[in-house]
């Protein structure tokens, strides 16, 4: 089996040099797969490609993943899980109001996103994801749900705890991060120079977002 289903960045134990040793070539080959996938753009790039740019054989690229889409897939786990881990992780050590955790939880977010490496695999899916279902399916179901469902919590705690109204939950938290994701998606499509600055936008938009929910 390819260790592109059994290893998920820091996941996999480093307790001795030789695993310590097979993770730093595995971030070697995803960095070096980011770069060819958003160089040639993803139909374009080879497996040949990547193993070039990560000094590796080709062979060794099929230990790690056995196709260009399930290497694509360890890009997202290795770039984008820690973000929703990190936003996962405020909700479940957060003790004071639902408003601060949903401020620090939405901070976190979009300000990880604006690492260049984000916005490189958000720029592969936008535009190629129509073309390859599987990669922007993958995406959508392992990390916009999993966001979705973050925030999701959050609001539903926001709700019981009686300082937001009630509301339908399900399309809430695609009508809050609505605003938040704008401001990346015009720097992936038009370059830095045409966003406004995001923190700006962020606050703005949960200021506006916040005085519709709360009681």
């Amino acid at each position: 089996m390819p260790e592109s289903s059994e290893m998920t960045g820091s996941d996999q134990s480093n307790s001795d040099p030789a695993s310590q040793k097979k993770q730093e070539r595995r971030r070697e080959l995803i960095d070096a797969a980011l770069m060819v996938f958003d160089r040639d753009g993803f139909s374009a790039a080879k497996m040949e490609d990547v193993a070039a740019a990560a000094g590796m054989a080709k062979g060794t690229v099929y230990l790690y993943a056995d196709s260009k889409v399930a290497l694509f897939q360890d890009v997202i786990r290795e770039k984008i899980y820690p973000v929703l881990t990190e936003v996962e992780a405020i909700f479940k050590t957060h003790e004071g109001s639902s408003v601060d955790l949903l401020r620090n939880q939405l901070r976190r977010f979009s300000f990880e996103v604006l690492n260049p490496d984000r916005q490189k695999v958000m720029r592969l899916i936008i535009t190629e994801g129509k073309q390859f279902p599987e990669i922007a399916n993958f995406y959508a179901e392992s990390v916009v749900q999993r966001g979705m469902d973050a925030l999701r919590a959050t609001l539903s705690r926001g709700m019981e705890r009686d300082e937001f109204r009630q509301m339908p939950l399900e399309q809430l938290p695609f009508s809050l991060l609505g605003g938040i994701i704008l401001p990346n998606v015009w720097r992936v499509l038009y370059g830095q120079e045409f966003s406004q600055r995001p923190d700006h936008m962020i606050d703005q938009h949960l200021d506006i977002f916040l005085n519709g929910l709360l009681k």
